[in-house]
């Protein structure tokens, strides 16, 4: 897929919507309290959450003086190549200034621990808004338009990605905001669960129901690589059920590089749609 098919799938789906999609006002962070108090700078108000790299805290910047969101990245803490991966990747996310890319303030490191501070964002994940079921056409678009302007915009400074998925993608009252683009990657045992996948070559990071075949398989990942990933979101907002399903994560990584999803039907707009998120999904883009 050229960028110049890109941006016309940017501007047919621009022109495609109707309405606007429905806001979201609730609150991103869940309650709870952390074990740190502070980390330099920042004073730390409350835990938000944890995942494989690190936890999300809710902190105060003293010398700016405002409220932000702190990733310490304690997964990293004793693995030197992964550490040197973040630095590099960490500054050209830095780089990126766009509406719809969560904004990085700092990157730094203190008594060990790597961390990052950025905007503390209002609303929720759109794997809350998966929960409830598909989305109407014109709210999953708005949705993918703002996926793509972020993906475009990163593309640009040469990142990818790599781990595009619905817990990445965060809904605001305002627009999309894009998290968690490569700035780090976790050294991983020789084991499959649900978001690590093991390759002829060895490990490859991502969450399968959204890795494209190159991924899958170890080959080198470009733009194209993210595109696939979205295609298999937008199919999951229409029709309500991931693009590749499976008991296991072999079915899913199987149906990934063997297997078309059903093609969405209903009004001549979500037939259109279709055609778009197939040319996404295609084996060999």
């Amino acid at each position: 897929m050229s960028a110049g098919w890109l941006g016309g799938v940017y501007r047919w789906i621009k022109g495609a919507l109707s309405t606007p999609a429905a806001s979201s006002s609730a609150t991103a962070a869940s309650t709870g309290s952390g074990t740190l108090s502070r980390i330099g700078h920042y004073a730390i108000a409350r835990k938000l959450g944890a995942g494989g790299m690190g936890v999300v805290y809710q902190a105060y910047d003293e010398r700016l003086q405002r409220t932000i969101a702190l990733k310490v990245m304690s997964s990293l803490d004793q693995d030197d190549t992964a550490r040197k991966r973040f630095w590099r990747e960490a500054r050209a996310a830095a780089s990126v200034n766009h509406p719809n890319i969560c904004q990085i303030y700092d990157v730094g490191e203190d008594d060990g621990s790597l961390f990052i501070t950025m905007e503390l964002l209002e609303g929720e994940p759109l794997t809350e808004h998966l929960a409830r079921g598909a989305l109407r056409v014109d709210q999953a678009m708005s949705i993918a338009v703002d996926m793509l302007a972020a993906l475009g915009a990163i593309h640009a400074r040469g990142i990818v990605h790599r781990d595009l998925k619905p817990s990445n993608v965060f809904v605001t009252p305002h627009g999309v905001k894009l998290l968690d683009f490569g700035l780090a990657r976790p050294q991983v045992d020789r084991t499959m669960d649900l978001t690590i996948g093991l390759t002829r070559t060895g490990i490859v990071m991502g969450t399968p129901r959204y890795m494209a075949p190159e991924q899958v398989t170890g080959e080198p990942v470009d733009a194209r690589t993210d595109l696939f990933a979205l295609g298999a979101i937008m199919f999951e907002m229409l029709a309500g059920r991931p693009a590749f399903n499976g008991r296991s994560v072999a079915e899913i990584i199987h149906a990934t590089l063997s297997e078309q999803p059903p093609a969405l039907t209903g009004s001549p707009a979500v037939a259109a749609v279709d055609r778009v998120i197939r040319r996404a999904l295609a084996k060999s883009p």
